[in-house]
């Protein structure tokens, strides 16, 4: 079956939470907390699929700003196929689950000062002046860690394997229809039947002339994407 039939961003969510048995926390106990370098962290690229084809999606994001305890502004480019396209948006943060500890349970424990997940919605609106655009929209969740000085960062840990996860929809400014639109570091979310590998990430070959082509031997799916 093809796993878009039921990635919905609610279906979705309830895999990604099915396990989570950490609690949720306050986001104002994340106000002194700033998340736009974890949205912006590129140490890993987003690969991601637009459509039930899974055409190959590229995105980058060019700039995070806090506006509030909630709210971030966003700035990127997306490219599908040959077609580049500027962005302007917003993250707003729903909410923040996982365990913080004190300093005194730290310096014990020799662990961080806590971390968890934060879950967002986002939207974001291509440039209507630029061919075949529309607005991203849906969900998100990233991995977060507090480093020992106290200080908020993306967590490569245990969830080493993907992070940043986005699932949602693009829906077209000229004809008002929506597509599936997912994107991730490590893997895209939703992506069994693109996936044949249940260690790594690696496209089934129905599917590479939908701008997955890479040369012969490679898997490295992060060339060529730059933006």
């Amino acid at each position: 079956a093809n796993a878009q039939d039921d990635c919905s961003v609610e279906n979705w969510k309830k895999t990604m939470f099915e396990l989570d048995e950490t609690p949720q926390l306050s986001v104002k106990l994340f106000d002194k907390y700033n998340f736009s370098h974890i949205w912006l962290d590129n140490r890993d690229c987003y690969l991601g699929y637009i459509g039930d084809n899974y055409q190959r999606l590229h995105i980058k994001f060019t700039e995070v700003k806090k506006k509030s305890s909630k709210r971030y502004v966003v700035k990127g480019i997306t490219k599908v196929k040959d077609n580049v396209c500027d962005f302007v948006g917003e993250i707003n943060i729903l909410e923040i689950r996982g365990n913080l500890y004190s300093s005194q349970e730290t310096e014990t424990t020799g662990e961080s000062n806590g971390a968890g997940t934060v879950l967002a919605r986002f939207e974001f609106k291509e440039n209507k002046q630029q061919a075949g655009t529309g607005i991203f929209a849906g969900e998100l969740i990233s991995y977060w860690y507090i480093d020992k000085r106290n200080k908020l960062c993306y967590d490569p840990g245990e969830k080493e394997l993907f992070n940043n996860q986005y699932v949602g929809n693009w829906t077209s400014y000229k004809t008002g229809k929506a597509k599936i639109a997912v994107w991730g570091q490590g893997w895209p979310p939703c992506s069994n039947d693109l996936n044949i590998s249940s260690s790594d990430f690696q496209v089934d070959p129905k599917y590479v002339k939908y701008g997955w082509e890479l040369p012969e031997g490679e898997w490295d799916y992060c060339r060529g994407n730059d933006l």
